[in-house]
Order: C-alpha cells, then sequence, then structure tokens
C-alpha cells in the first residue's frame, strides 16, 4: 500500500518504538521504513484511556477506540474494525481527572490483527505536532505526571549526587560547553568548558546526573550573594523586588544533559527519558536548596519551556528578553516560592509524590567540592580567562571569599 506523503514519514515511522507499539511492525518491508532502524529504548506508558477518532477533514460521527500504550509520540489503539496505513485522523483523548478532552492530529503507520483477539484491530498512530493540540498544557501536566512515576521506579538507573572533585567539575562544565555551544548559547573557548564568576563562589553548588553508572547530566545552583544573581545582568528589577521582601534566593542554571547519553532528538515536553533525568538533578538540587534555607528559586529558560516549569510550580516574572549570556537568545525568568510549592502540593501522586518525598540524605548532600584559592585562581586566570570579564568588585569578593587569593592585576 502507497503510503501519504501528506507529512514527514520518515519521522512518522522512526519516532515508533517496538518496545510501545509491539515487536512486529507489519509495514517493515517497505523499503523507505527499513531505514528507519528504532533504537529500542524509550519506555512506555500501559494505559486505557477513551478514545474517539474520525479521518481528518471528514465531518463524520466519531469512532470510539480504545488506547493500548502511550508513548512520547504516538499511541496504540485497539479498533474493532480495519483501518488504512496512511490515513491521517483526528483524536479525541479523554485523560483521567481532566473535564475536557484533549485534541490531536495523528497518522496511522501500521495496522494488524491483534494477538490478544482476532476479531480486533490494533494499530500504530504516531502523534503528528503536540505543539499545535488543543489544551497542551494538560496533556503535558498528564505526561509529567507519568514521568514522575517513571522516574521513582527508574530510580536505580538514574542516581544525583553533589559534584565532589576538581574533576567533576570539569567534567560538568565540559558536558555544558559541548551542549551549549552545539545550541549556540556560548562561544567556543580553548579551555572547552562552560561556566561563569558564579560557578566559583564558595556556596555554588553544582550537581552530577549519572545514567546506568555513566555520566549523564548536570545542573548548578548559586545561592545569592552580595555580588547577585548571573540573572540580575537582565532582570535586576524584578529580582530586587524579591530581595526587598527579604527572601533568600538562589538561581537554577547551567542545565546540560549528555547527548551520547539519550536518544537524538530534540528536548520536548514528552521526551520521556531526557525528563525523567532532568526531573532526578531538579530532585537532588531542590532538596539541597531547602536545606540550604532558599525561599525561592528562579531560573532563566526558553520560553518553549515554559509549561514544564508551571508543572514544577515555577511562574513567570516579567517579559521575555533577549540574554547576553546566552549569545542573546530570549529568556524567560521564571520563579517559585518553594514554601508556597510544599504547602500546596499534594503529595499522593505526581510532582508532590516524587519531589517532596523520600528527601535525599543529609550527609550525601553535605559531600561536595569545595574550591580553594588555587583551584579559583586556575579557573579565573588559566582555564577559561574569566579575568578580563571580570568587575572590580567582582574581584574584591573573590579575594574576600578566598584569603591569600591573588589575582593579576
Amino acid at each position: 500500500m502507497k503510503l501519504s506523503t501528506a507529512w514527514n514519514w520518515q519521522l512518522g515511522i522512526g519516532i515508533l518504538e517496538d518496545n510501545v507499539f509491539g515487536q512486529s511492525n507489519p509495514v517493515a518491508s517497505t523499503p523507505q521504513i527499513d531505514l528507519l532502524i528504532e533504537k529500542r529504548c524509550e519506555p512506555r506508558i500501559s494505559l486505557s484511556l477513551p478514545i474517539r477518532y474520525r479521518k481528518k477533514g471528514k465531518k463524520l460521527s466519531w469512532f470510539v477506540a480504545q488506547s493500548v500504550d502511550v508513548s512520547r509520540n504516538g499511541v496504540r489503539l485497539a479498533l474493532d474494525h480495519e483501518v488504512d496505513v496512511g490515513t491521517q485522523i483526528d483524536l479525541d483523548i479523554k485523560l483521567p481527572e481532566i473535564e475536557n478532552t484533549v485534541r490531536l492530529e495523528g497518522v496511522i503507520v501500521w495496522a494488524n490483527p491483534s494477538n490478544n483477539s482476532p476479531a480486533m484491530i490494533e494499530c500504530g498512530v504516531a502523534f503528528k505536532n503536540l505543539r499545535q493540540l488543543s489544551n497542551r498544557d494538560k496533556i503535558m501536566y498528564f505526561m509529567a505526571d507519568k514521568i514522575c512515576s517513571l522516574a521513582e521506579r527508574n530510580s536505580k538507573n538514574f542516581h544525583c549526587r553533589p559534584a565532589r572533585t576538581l574533576e567533576d567539575m570539569r567534567r560538568a562544565y565540559e558536558l555544558v560547553y559541548r551542549e551549549y555551544l552545539r545550541k549556540g548559547y556560548c562561544e567556543a573557548n580553548p579551555s572547552k568548558m562552560h561556566y561563569s564568576y558564579y560557578s566559583l563562589l564558595p556556596d555554588s553548588r553544582t550537581f552530577m546526573l549519572e545514567k546506568a553508572g555513566n555520566f549523564a547530566g548536570t545542573v548548578s545552583l548559586i545561592p545569592d550573594s552580595e555580588s547577585g544573581l548571573p540573572l540580575d545582568s537582565i532582570f535586576g528589577k524584578e529580582i530586587a523586588l524579591f530581595r526587598s521582601q527579604g527572601r533568600t534566593l538562589a538561581e537554577v542554571g547551567l542545565l546540560a544533559l549528555d547527548g551520547e547519553s539519550f536518544e537524538k532528538s530534540s528536548f520536548s515536553l514528552t521526551d520521556f527519558q531526557k525528563l525523567t533525568g532532568s526531573f532526578r538533578l531538579f530532585k537532588t538540587m531542590f532538596d539541597y536548596a531547602r536545606s540550604f534555607g532558599v525561599t525561592d528559586l528562579i531560573i532563566g529558560m526558553h520560553p518553549k519551556h515554559r509549561e514544564l516549569y508551571r508543572y514544577l510550580h515555577f511562574d513567570a516574572v516579567g517579559p521575555v528578553r533577549s540574554y547576553p549570556g546566552a549569545r542573546g537568545k530570549p529568556a524567560l525568568l521564571m520563579r517559585m516560592d518553594v514554601q508556597q510549592a510544599v504547602r500546596t502540593t499534594v503529595t499522593h501522586h505526581g510532582v508532590g509524590s516524587y519531589f517532596l518525598t523520600g528527601s535525599i540524605d543529609a550527609e550525601e548532600l553535605a559531600r561536595h567540592f569545595f574550591w580553594n584559592k588555587e583551584t579559583v585562581y586556575d579557573f579565573t586566570v588559566n582555564e577559561k580567562g574569566l579575568l578580563p570579564s571580570l568587575s572590580e568588585a567582582q574581584i574584591e569578593h573573590l579575594k574576600s571569599c578566598y584569603p591569600g587569593l591573588i589575582l593579576p592585576s
């Protein structure tokens, strides 16, 4: 059967993982599909959701179906009649605890008699464009709740801890450099590391994500100090308002996941593996921030990730601005009131169950790397060459933090 070319079929087939849509693919003999060998590494969510569907563009009655498995980019349906591969359809999905249904587009990429019931047909449907679906925030929250459950079950595969050695710090900043350079967030430099003046302050902390024993990601937490925070450079007025209220602030930054450790795809709100790793990093960082007495976490991110951080109880503050520290990329300031998040979030499922229960052991969090005057000198003068970009106030603050530190004038 000739497949429709109304959208990118290579993408449509390539995203359907065998462990979600079945061990065999009845259209796998099609030449253009033979070239697309699935990585078979994405986790699945087994869900039975009420679903209606109809051919796209047709004002027909809806057909009733039932989901079998849901992945980050598609769904397997059980039907009581035959369907044609290549058919573009509208989907109307009812999610638990959500009043309105979620509408999105899909395309049928395989269909086969069910192994469980010969009278039924199972088919794989690839979601066409998650960015255009209605009620996107609702399906994102639903998926994120499932990812929290996955993160709990996969705790043995993902381990996160504070960076403990100078070698840990180098590896973290080398990873940030590779990923930021690839995305155009930083300039090339001889050290092949990306960090800032704030990374060298005594209270700053860097966390390491390990996936199956291999280094896979990092994030940093920078508590407020007399030098301020990195985002003061573009959101100074907004951040100053929280300081004036006596809040204890800390900035989340330098988040990077190793592209070699995860499937090579763009970071999206439905990318289960990357989000599971990110949640693990944020869980450890969040536990540390609470133990440190932080009342407000702030973060600057690309506006396209707004929904994810809203799910994590961050609220947008101020307008989107160009961030020179990320080569002019757009940045949205978001802030979490830690105490309010803890007070208002239920802990029996979803984000509350994952982030507010089972805190990381305090002794584990206390085992972290400490800068000294020698390592600060090296990272200020020899490595990335930060010194020319530092103000006199910043230089004096470093000297006060590390007695005996002498920097070239």
